[in-house]
């Protein structure tokens, strides 16, 4: 199963899709560095909840937002604030994609580390860790 296929097709509420895939971005690029492989799982990403394609300029526009609203209060307590936004049905599948995204460079950071920690935390699956961790590795390695 690839990354994009653990969140649903073509999702309905937009501030939701863009809670998603900040969460996913943030994680990802907590490094200070968004590989082009993350890149690529970020735009598929895009594409799988907007049930279309995802233009550059598209792509470039929610990262430059994403990275805006991390600058202005950390990303720390960005994650927690876009965390709280989502739905219980989609706390889950964030989680699973957002720690996905990060590993799909094969470089782990002790940022993304804490960021998980944080993470979990803030959408209440402190104890589901081990469990979602492992699926997201064995997402990201396909």
């Amino acid at each position: 199963m690839s990354i994009a296929e653990l969140v649903p097709s073509s999702m309905a509420v937009t501030e939701h899709a863009n809670a998603l895939l900040e969460v996913a971005f943030l994680m990802s690029a907590v490094d200070g560095n968004l590989a082009d492989e993350e890149l690529a799982t970020f735009s598929a990403l895009v594409a799988r909840v907007r049930g279309h394609e995802a233009t550059k300029a598209e792509i470039g526009a929610l990262l430059e937002g994403f990275v805006f609203s991390a600058h202005t209060g950390g990303v720390a307590d960005r994650v927690r604030e876009v965390a709280m936004s989502l739905p219980a049905e989609l706390r889950v599948p964030a989680f699973t994609v957002a720690v996905a995204l990060a590993m799909v460079d094969n470089d782990a950071s002790v940022h993304e580390g804490e960021l998980v920690g944080i993470l979990a935390e803030a959408l209440g699956l402190s104890d589901r860790v081990t469990e979602l961790t492992a699926a997201a590795k064995t997402a990201s390695a396909t």
